[in-house]
């Protein structure tokens, strides 16, 4: 009879062990965003969406890192303005994607990925002179892909919340790209 409980006790806990999913954590132990084990997916376009707000997120922290660096860094107050625009922007997307997710049950992201974190680093140790230009072409790529990739989901989503928030959030990102030319043209006529 003991044995059976034991016997019994090990099969519980070795389930329990095989169905829950461990926390995926980065080098400076944040947790990593992804979608709540809890949540039953019904489909893969609804594991997709989830894969979107999880990288969008990633995203928005990385520029919020970046805008930081450029009011700490810049000697140009047009960048210095244009990086507080961008870090408040993407403060208001983290804000509206986490009540998104929650709704819809997906664990997000607190902090930018360690291959962001990275290029970061390389850009914060880039010298004065090639700073305001490195962080623009940055920022403009970024951006630039942020578009495309919302552009792309607005198409594909089924989900009217998540194609609402892109259609209201996607002139927000196309109107940083217009600020980075605008900058970019400046910066060749002077």
């Amino acid at each position: 009879m003991k044995r059976l409980m034991i016997l019994g006790a090990l099969m519980i806990v070795g389930y329990l062990l095989t169905s829950c999913e461990p926390s995926k954590r980065t080098e400076d132990g944040a947790e990593q965003g992804g979608v709540n084990t809890d949540m039953a997916l019904e489909n893969s376009d609804e594991k997709k969406d989830a894969d979107f707000v999880v990288n969008t997120m990633e995203a928005s922290y990385a520029e919020i890192e970046i805008a930081k660096l450029a009011l700490e860094r810049s000697a140009d107050e047009q960048v210095k303005s244009l990086a507080k625009k961008l870090e408040d922007d993407h403060n208001a997307i983290i804000g509206e994607l986490r009540t998104y997710a929650d709704e819809k049950g997906i664990v997000v992201p607190i902090a930018e990925t360690d291959q962001q974190r990275k290029e970061l680093n390389q850009l914060a140790g880039k010298d004065a002179r090639n700073f305001d230009q490195e962080l623009c072409e940055v920022l403009m790529d970024n951006h630039k892909e942020a578009v495309n990739e919302f552009e792309q989901k607005l198409d594909k989503t089924e989900d009217p919340e998540l194609k609402n928030w892109i259609s209201k959030t996607l002139p927000t990102l196309k109107s940083h790209v217009e600020m980075l030319k605008a900058h970019d043209e400046k910066e060749k006529e002077g």
